[in-house]
């Protein structure tokens, strides 16, 4: 994983004006990161369920929050204050690593390339626009 995310970062240097080429870029980089995780679906399912590997947890836990520390450092964009910057962090993290989970014990999981398109858009969509007013 750290290679692919050392790869991209020279790309994504080059696409920091083009936000489209820039997610065109986050999604082909999960791509290439999922791949190995679908190839070893149950391995990962058994490592990160309740009963799992507790440090290996926290191990995928450090390099997704560090990998968002590099990203927000060179977009040069902080965190915004209007909400503490390590809850914003924790949303993160979580957000990405439970929808992994989720697709890893989905029985009828979609694509890697589906797949990496959901969380892409994840990144991009608010909560609240996730509703839908009646």
């Amino acid at each position: 994983m750290k290679a692919a995310f050392s790869e991209d970062h020279q790309y994504f240097l080059q696409d920091l004006k083009n936000k489209q080429a820039l997610w065109q870029q986050y999604t082909i980089l999960l791509t290439t990161v999922l791949t190995p995780i679908n190839r070893e679906r149950q391995l990962f399912r058994v490592l990160l369920s309740a009963n799992g590997d507790a440090h290996f947890k926290q191990q995928l836990w450090k390099l997704v929050a560090d990998e968002i520390d590099t990203r927000v450092d060179l977009y040069n964009a902080p965190f915004t204050d209007k909400l503490p910057r390590h809850y914003a962090l924790v949303m993160n993290v979580d957000g990405l690593i439970g929808l992994i989970e989720a697709w890893l014990n989905n029985p009828h999981p979609e694509s890697v390339e589906h797949f990496s398109q959901i969380l892409t858009a994840s990144q991009l969509i608010a909560p609240l626009n996730l509703l839908e007013e009646n």
